[in-house]
Formats: structure tokens, sequence, C-alpha cells
């Protein structure tokens, strides 16, 4: 379970996320899927701005979003 305080932290780093790679995390709006191997690319990226286990989590909430499972579907 994930508490209140882990939730703002995951959603601010979505929001960082969303200035820093538009064209990947969107946070209002419709979500695209993300590419295979995405977290390489942010661990690269952010450098020691992020832990990995943080990247994991923040990833993890960002998929099992309803919004995103559906742009998921085939057709969708």
């Amino acid at each position: 379970m994930t508490t209140n305080a882990a939730r703002g932290r995951i959603r601010a780093t979505l929001t960082m996320w969303s200035e820093k790679f538009p064209k990947a995390f969107v946070v209002n709006g419709r979500r695209q899927p993300l590419k295979l191997g995405i977290h390489r690319d942010i661990e690269a990226a952010l450098g020691d701005a992020a832990t990995v286990a943080a990247i994991k989590q923040a990833l993890h909430f960002y998929v099992t979003n309803q919004g995103y499972l559906e742009a998921t579907k085939a057709g969708a």
C-alpha cells in the first residue's frame, strides 16, 4: 500500500518527468505507451538525481494508471 507521503513524492517525480520529457510523460491528458527499457534512459538522463527504486516506483504508478492501460490496448 502506498502512503499519502509516498504518493506525493511519486506525483512530484512524474511532474518533473513531464517537464523534462514532455513527449514521453503526461500528467494531465492522454497518456501514450512508453518504450521498453525507458527506465534506463531515465537513469542515464537523471544520473544521481534519482534512485533506481524511485524510478521503478514512479514508473509503476504511471503504468498502472487506468488511462495508461487503456492506451496500451490493441487499436487504441
